[in-house]
């Protein structure tokens, strides 16, 4: 139970860095040409001056976000397979 939730933490961890720097989903440019990473909250800055911006919350936010969709996809998933395998069973019964 406790693995399950660590592998779905570090697989919603990976989803996030996916999400804002693979895909286009999470990029943004600002007016005066500064990039926005993060999605659905930006949580990385990089500005034309060569500062940046970390957004802790938006980072915590994006990972909290991302690890439910991943657990109740799971659980979906799971009742989904229990309920075939259960009907599989049943028919091997017959």
């Amino acid at each position: 139970m406790k693995r399950k939730r660590i592998y779905l933490l570090i697989f919603g961890i990976l989803l996030v860095f996916l999400f804002s720097f693979v895909f286009d989903i999470g990029y943004r440019v600002d007016n005066d040409k500064s990039h926005f990473y993060g999605f659905p909250a930006e949580w990385l800055g990089l500005y034309t001056d060569g500062t940046y911006g970390f957004m802790g919350l938006g980072l915590l936010f994006n990972i909290a976000l991302f690890y439910l969709v991943c657990l109740i996809l799971f659980e979906i998933f799971k009742s989904i397979l229990s309920r075939v395998k259960k009907h599989f069973t049943s028919l091997k019964r017959s």
